[in-house]
């Protein structure tokens, strides 16, 4: 982002001169209520769905997916108040709705957003050597009643993939709590394959080593 520019969206009726900092732009969709929100000291800033709308009319799927994700990650919008903001714009003829509907349809039986980038690319890898769309955050209850979230996940395989860091997991007992987990995915039947930053390191050679399991799975349970 531009750290010098801030962009500025006002009414189509309102002119006044803007500083060199200000990039105005004008629009005829324009709601106070709905689209603008006051923040400490008195700074009127857009409202994230308001915001998300722009990106979405500006950004190719890929990125715009990415920004859904991290503004979902940190509170800011949901999937449900997302659509709610969409289907009172949808008739309006807005750039962006198609965009906002095929990330709306990706996140449908998700009960949160993906963690990272990381976890993104790695499903963009694993659908470019031809597997089927994971489903993310797949939640998991296993033997103690508890629930887990699963990054990436075939429920029909029982398959898991799970990206990480070695160095971030082996702090605080990390490796441990990865195991305990991977422990309890197994007894419920499931497989999950942990994939550290050195294996990430090539996303298509990752890929290719989850599709030979997946195919061998697929294989086992065939059998």
């Amino acid at each position: 982002m531009n750290p010098t520019i801030v962009e500025f969206t006002v009414p189509e009726r309102c002119r006044k001169v803007a500083p060199s900092w200000m990039h105005v732009r004008y629009t005829n969709w324009y709601s106070p209520s709905q689209h603008r929100s006051v923040v400490d000291g008195g700074i009127v800033v857009a409202t994230p769905l308001r915001m998300l709308f722009g990106l979405a009319a500006r950004m190719n799927q890929h990125r715009f997916d990415a920004a859904a994700d991290d503004a979902w990650n940190l509170g800011l919008i949901t999937p449900e108040s997302t659509a709610r903001f969409l289907g009172q714009c949808r008739a309006s003829g807005k750039n962006g709705v198609r965009r906002i509907e095929t990330w709306l349809e990706r996140v449908a039986d998700q009960r949160s957003a993906a963690q990272s980038y990381l976890e993104r690319d790695l499903i963009d890898a694993l659908e470019a050597v031809g597997l089927p769309a994971p489903q993310r955050q797949h939640a998991l209850q296993i033997r103690t009643g508890e629930w887990i979230h699963l990054d990436a996940a075939w429920p029909l395989l029982r398959l898991a993939v799970e990206p990480g860091h070695s160095y971030f997991h082996g702090l605080a007992g990390g490796q441990e709590r990865d195991h305990r987990r991977d422990a309890a995915c197994a007894a419920a039947g499931w497989q999950v394959v942990r994939l550290n930053e050195l294996m990430l390191a090539s996303l298509p050679e990752a890929a290719r080593l989850v599709a030979d399991v997946y195919r061998r799975r697929e294989r086992d349970l065939a059998a």
